[in-house]
């Protein structure tokens, strides 16, 4: 269960983060499936053979997700945290992030 959140940056980077999580351990399965066992050091280069498409409809998250800025200007502290760790994520994958509407 999520936390309770009070702005659509908030939402949208905690529904996001949960994703990007579920998308690297089924990548990983997926990727044990085809390829056969793999040392866990080599994780990053097996997330970066497929590249996932993460989307969010929260033009916010999607600016601050694609900025190279620091998102320090986020007010929650939490939030804040949560799009450093998705930026992360995101680089491991080689996501793409599509711009929605």
């Amino acid at each position: 269960m999520g936390r309770a959140v009070s702005s659509t940056l908030a939402g949208g980077s905690q529904a996001l983060a949960t994703a990007s999580g579920t998308v690297e351990w089924v990548t990983l399965m997926i990727s044990e499936a085809v390829g056969g066992p793999f040392d866990p050091r080599s994780e990053r280069d097996r997330l970066s053979l497929r590249r996932p498409i993460l989307a969010t409809d929260c033009k916010s998250l999607f600016d601050y997700l694609v900025s190279p800025s620091s998102p320090t200007a986020v007010e929650a502290r939490r939030t804040s945290i949560d799009i450093v760790i998705l930026r992360e994520s995101i680089d491991t994958m080689s996501a793409w992030i599509p711009q929605i509407g």
